[in-house]
């Protein structure tokens, strides 16, 4: 029965697809968060996670390339070209893989999550799509939440580990759902601190404090400190001495919340009493010493994608992307990535720069977005994020969306989703030809323009008074 319901799914997704991609990306950016619960008999690649990850590369792709096809290849963005290079060095470590298939189905992450910042970055030119992303972003943790808090209430479905029992949600594991809740904190407090609106600052206020809560159940350190360095820049961004506010606040919930000061007490034992290492910090610095030695015979190309697990006596990833991608994809891997990381800096920098005189929810998602890098930075080198999916889809939406308005500004005149159903660029599989007619029957009129001008229909362009082109952004 779960079988014909995902078949279903697929099917629905893939007509969507072809209609309204940008309704098709929020909708995946939705249930993503719910899918890693579902199990369906049979191979792992037929799970529902895996499937939504193939069908949104795949779908993506199509309609990447049929807009370029029909209006010419585009001048990417830096942080899309570096995104694309980094996938791109993925392609050598599959070459150079032992195991094929394995990887193989590990580059097809690192490339949907390329390929949902390209699609995004287009998308985000509309205005409306962007505010639209926010909300579906901040919706996608409710079923997350819920099953996270009905975990801790009964006891049950918890991870145990050093001692401690670590709320998963719908997650397999509570260090993606910590990251994942990491920039759901930082999205809805941005939404707070930036905006003006009453009733979306209590709605978000809520958001931000339950998501916190489920922060702290995962017991993930690193998300932690990922969270609070996120806030911060956020509230930085909008007033530094509000910075005493967020230290006192963290004071308050040192004090008050068991577990979080032992979680980091244990930092200081080196070793077990069994000869272990006494905490997972010390773990980390000895298998990244012994993840290095793997990529001493192939420094140039690495090992392969998904190989550390594979050929390491601990059979796991080394909790550091940057380490990562030097043992499997080699120097060119490393420089990919690091190229990757900063552009993601230089958007966060800029968009900032370009939102802070514009609408305020610009603004607010240019904050979050700040906050959010400076986050992933932290966690990428202590963490495995750099092909969980489930987490990259909403980093790389959010970078998709300020880097549009870097490349385009954050003037509404220029959203070219004035009318979503008529915009050929939102739906290519409706439209090979001209803007069609409206549902009178007749061409669309130009929309009036504040200065004077006009916008023309379905491109967002705008033209002056005497017929100048004027278009916004770099």
């Amino acid at each position: 029965m779960t079988g014909l319901v995902v078949g279903l799914g697929v099917v629905l997704l893939v007509g969507l697809a072809l209609r309204r991609i940008d309704l098709f990306v929020l909708v995946v950016l939705l249930v993503r968060t719910s899918l890693d619960a579902v199990r369906v008999p049979g191979p792992a690649g037929l799970d529902p996670a895996a499937l939504l990850g193939i069908l949104l590369l795949g779908t993506a792709s199509t309609w990447l390339l049929a807009t370029w096809r029909r209006e010419g290849w585009p001048r990417l963005s830096p942080l899309a070209l570096t995104s694309l290079a980094f996938a791109g060095a993925g392609l050598v470590g599959v070459a150079v893989a032992p195991a094929y298939a394995v990887a193989l189905v590990e580059w097809t992450r690192l490339a949907s999550i390329a390929v949902t910042l390209l699609v995004v970055e287009r998308l985000a030119a509309s205005a409306t799509f962007r505010r639209r992303l926010v909300l579906v972003l901040l919706l996608a943790a409710v079923v997350p939440l819920s099953t996270a808090a009905v975990q801790v209430v009964r006891g049950e479905g918890l991870f145990e580990a050093g001692g401690f029992d670590r709320a998963v949600g719908t997650f397999t594991h509570p260090n993606p759902f910590a990251a994942y809740l990491s920039i759901v904190v930082v999205v809805a407090l941005a939404q707070v601190v930036h905006r003006s609106e009453t009733r979306l600052r209590l709605v978000c206020a809520a958001v931000a404090v339950l998501a916190s809560l489920g922060l702290l159940a995962t017991y993930t350190r690193g998300a932690w400190l990922a969270a609070l360095l996120g806030v911060a820049v956020v509230v930085a961004l909008r007033q530094r001495r509000l910075l005493l506010g967020v230290a006192g606040a963290l004071v308050v919930v040192l004090l008050l919340v068991p577990g979080i000061a032992q979680r980091f007490g244990d930092l200081g034992d080196e070793e077990s009493l069994r000869g272990e290492p006494g905490n997972s910090l010390t773990w980390r610095f000895e298998y990244w010493s012994e993840a290095l030695d793997l990529a001493s015979e192939s420094p140039v190309t690495g090992i392969g994608l998904k190989q550390v697990a594979g050929e390491s006596l601990e059979g796991k990833q080394p909790h550091n992307d940057f380490l990562r991608a030097y043992v499997e994809m080699g120097l060119l891997g490393l420089l990919a990535f690091t190229l990757f990381v900063a552009q993601l800096a230089r958007t966060a920098v800029r968009g900032w720069a370009r939102a802070r005189g514009g609408p305020v929810a610009d603004r607010a998602l240019a904050a979050a977005f700040a906050g959010v890098a400076a986050g992933y930075v932290l966690m990428s080198a202590v963490a495995n994020l750099m092909s969980q999916v489930v987490v990259g889809v909403y980093l790389a939406a959010l970078a998709g969306c300020v880097s549009a308005m870097v490349q385009r500004g954050t003037d509404p005149a220029l959203d070219p989703a004035l009318d979503p159903a008529l915009d050929p660029a939102l739906h290519p599989a409706l439209h090979t030809g001209p803007v069609p007619n409206n549902e009178h029957g007749r061409p669309p009129r130009a929309e009036e323009d504040p200065t004077g001008g006009t916008v023309e229909p379905g491109t967002g362009r705008r033209a002056s008074a005497a017929g100048e082109a004027v278009t916004g952004g770099e």
